[in-house]
């Protein structure tokens, strides 16, 4: 009997640590992708929210932006910020541009008497000069489960839209950081 079960338990076991192991974030990169040469701007245009709060996406944006020069120092890329849509930019201008492309998705929070559960997805795509695409996709889910004890929704929020913007600045500038 006690093999049996140690065997269900192993097995269990392993289940679980398969069901866990999901990647940190997906990167889908076409053979057309290119590293910016040095001293190239990257235009970043305001992330959607797709049934996520405005408040959320703009956080994460404003992050990855302010943080993305110091981040990249050194690699002679530099951030700014289009404060336009896509659509009213001049399309001769903009496809001789990298610039970059996010929303925020599939958010979801249940709350119960004690805990809170957050759940969204992020994606970021790089536009490269002459390529109508984009080059470059890196889609980051995230979910944070928190005690309401110990934590509250502003700053579980806050926390979240710093860490997202970390992992998806760092993402891409390890993919089109100029070697």
């Amino acid at each position: 009997m006690g093999l049996k079960r140690l065997l269900s338990l192993l097995i269990l076991t392993t289940f679980l640590s398969a069901c866990s192991m999901t990647p940190t974030h997906r990167i889908e990169r076409t053979v057309d992708l290119q590293r910016p040469t040095e001293e190239t701007i990257l235009y970043f245009v305001p992330f959607l929210p797709v049934l996520a709060p405005d408040e959320l996406t703009s956080d994460l944006f404003n992050q990855i932006v302010d943080g993305f020069d110091g981040a990249a120092a050194g690699s002679g890329l530099s951030a700014l910020i289009l404060k336009r849509e896509v659509a009213s930019v001049d399309p001769a201008w903009l496809g001789q541009q990298y610039y970059v492309t996010g929303s925020v998705f599939a958010y979801g929070q249940d709350s119960g008497c004690c805990s809170t559960e957050i759940k969204l997805s992020t994606r970021l795509q790089l536009y490269q000069p002459g390529t109508p695409y984009p080059v470059l996709r890196i889609d980051l889910p995230y979910r944070i489960l928190f005690d309401h004890d110990r934590s509250n929704l502003e700053i579980e929020t806050e926390r979240m839209a710093a860490t997202l913007a970390e992992q998806l600045r760092n993402a891409l500038l390890a993919e089109i950081a100029p070697l």
